[in-house]
């Protein structure tokens, strides 16, 4: 089993998740794979971030996605 961490306290993801990228990106992964976008989210509940990730890494060859995940890592607000 995969451990867990707790890299972002949930302030944190609030504040993130709010966002107008991060609003933006969830609409586009949505409209571009949902199933995707549905099984990092059960397994970054479960708090298996590794797994997250690597259930969107195909998404992550657009290049909007990229630029969207880009200004939410730089506090951008799009």
């Amino acid at each position: 089993m995969e451990k867990k961490t707790d890299n972002f306290s949930p302030e944190d993801i609030r504040r993130i998740a709010n966002t107008p990228a991060a609003q933006q990106l969830l609409d586009l992964l949505r409209h571009t794979d949902a199933t995707a976008l549905s099984e990092a989210m059960q397994q970054a509940s479960a708090g298996n971030y590794a797994q997250a990730k690597n259930a969107l890494a195909s998404l992550l060859s657009n290049e909007k996605v990229r630029t969207l995940v880009e200004q939410m890592g730089d506090g951008k607000d799009g």
